[in-house]
C-alpha cells in the first residue's frame, strides 16, 4: 500500500513538473512586415519596430514581402552593446535602430503583401 502511495505521489508530483514548466512562457506574437534572405530575417510592425528573427527560419523565405505573424521567444535587444550617450542621442533624434531578437516558433502568413502605411 505504501508503494503505491508513493508511486501515485511521483506521478502526481512529475504531471505538475511538467505542467509548471511546460507553458508559453516568455511567447509572443508579433505581426508585421517580413523581410531578409538566406538566414538573416527581419519583421517590421506597424509601429516600425523590427524584431531580428533567429532560430527556426527555414520556413520563412517563402514569406519575404508578405504581412506574417511570428510566434517565437524574445531574447532582448540585439544593440546592447552600445553607451548610454548614443543610446540618448539616437532616442532623441527619433530613429531608432533597436531591434529585439525573436526566436521563431510559429508562422503564419495575414496578407499576400505588406501593408505600407504606419500608424
Amino acid at each position: 500500500m505504501k508503494t503505491i502511495f508513493l508511486l501515485t505521489a511521483l506521478v502526481l508530483l512529475s504531471a505538475m513538473l511538467v505542467f509548471a514548466t511546460g507553458g508559453t512562457g516568455n511567447h509572443t506574437s508579433v505581426q508585421g512586415c517580413l523581410s531578409g534572405s538566406a538566414g538573416s530575417y527581419t519583421l517590421t510592425d506597424q509601429s516600425g519596430k523590427s524584431y531580428q528573427l533567429e532560430g527556426d527560419t527555414s520556413k520563412l523565405s517563402a514569406h519575404v514581402g508578405q504581412e506574417v505573424q511570428i510566434t517565437g521567444k524574445e531574447s532582448g535587444s540585439s544593440n546592447t552593446g552600445m553607451s548610454a550617450s548614443s543610446s540618448t542621442s539616437t532616442a532623441s533624434s527619433g530613429t531608432s535602430s533597436e531591434s529585439v531578437k525573436l526566436d521563431v516558433s510559429k508562422v503564419k502568413k495575414i496578407a499576400d503583401t505588406c501593408k505600407t502605411t504606419k500608424k
